[in-house]
């Protein structure tokens, strides 16, 4: 048995176990059932069928949280086995340009993936390592938010970790009507002294809604590291813009986004894509992405882009 299916049933052996200690927890201890489903004194089980059904789908809610809680916890395990994995910062399609900020309390987790199409590559060298990894949301002031995380990528990465933040204004925040305002910090490595760990980008972004109210339009300037941003001929390319947009196709279900990232660089290059919402928390992302420097990170690549707030 390889290392996945050990995982897999190991998940759901953990999942069954979590599901009926809470499904006990929930039937036998609650307050509302010793206080309104169940006779006081009495052992038998209560027989108001509308309250029976209220208990039987809260139970059935508080199961399946638990399940894919654990199912995602496995799946995460399973990519850091397999090899060094990763989250990302908040981005539009292929950049960060953005000015969505994860709200306080959450936790997002981003698996993104990048592979070419239509080409015989056996030894999958046409493809990005593996993006993986969390971020969490927090609310500063009554106005002022902020998110942070880090990234993890896979083999063949040498030096895998990196850190994100952003902080600034939502949209309307700062007066009415007013453009949302941010700062945001990408790709800062946590090994010192390797060009490809300190890209160190700093961006600041500049966004706002549309009156159809389905359509963003935002811009970004951005700066980064002249030591680690650079064209494939060896010319400095560490500034630049980013604009992005996305358009609600079908509000709550279907997303039409795009955005682009000026420079030579490896952070260069833009895409077009469609997000689909399973639930309004849990997305995915496909379609292409092409690069400005195809010395740099190759042909144009197709990406699948995973996205899950807990």
């Amino acid at each position: 048995m390889d290392t996945w299916h050990g995982l897999i049933a190991f998940g759901a052996f953990v999942a069954a176990a979590k599901c009926y200690n809470w499904y006990q927890m929930r039937y036998w201890y609650s307050p509302e059932y010793r206080k309104v489903l169940r006779p006081q004194g009495s052992q038998q089980k209560p027989t108001n069928p509308e309250n029976e059904y209220r208990r039987k789908t809260r139970v059935l809610i508080d199961m399946r949280r638990v399940v894919m809680k654990t199912m995602l916890h496995c799946v995460l395990l399973g990519l850091l086995v397999a090899g060094p994995a990763l989250a990302t910062p908040s981005t539009t399609y292929w950049t960060p340009c953005t000015i969505d900020i994860q709200p306080a309390g959450v936790t997002h987790i981003g698996v993104d993936n990048y592979f070419g199409v239509g080409r015989n590559d056996a030894n999958r060298t046409d493809e990005f390592a593996t993006d993986i990894g969390p971020e969490w949301g927090a609310q500063i002031t009554p106005k002022l938010a902020m998110e942070f995380g880090f990234d993890v990528l896979s083999s063949p990465v040498t030096t895998p970790f990196f850190l994100n933040a952003k902080i600034g204004y939502r949209e309307n925040t700062i007066s009415k009507s007013a453009p949302a305002v941010q700062l945001g910090f990408v790709n800062f490595g946590t090994k010192r002294g390797t060009t490809n760990n300190e890209q160190d980008i700093v961006c600041l972004m500049m966004g706002k809604t549309l009156p159809d109210g389905k359509t963003r339009l935002m811009a970004s300037y951005y700066y980064g590291n002249p030591a680690s941003l650079k064209s494939s001929t060896g010319a400095t390319e560490n500034t630049g813009y980013m604009v992005a947009m996305d358009y609600q196709l079908v509000p709550g279900k279907w997303v039409l986004a795009a955005d682009y990232s000026s420079g030579k660089n490896a952070f260069g290059g833009g895409g077009v894509g469609v997000y689909y919402y399973f639930t309004k928390d849990i997305s995915l992302l496909t379609g292409p992405v092409w690069f400005n420097d195809k010395g740099l990170n190759g042909s144009v690549k197709a990406t699948m882009q995973l996205d899950i707030n807990l």
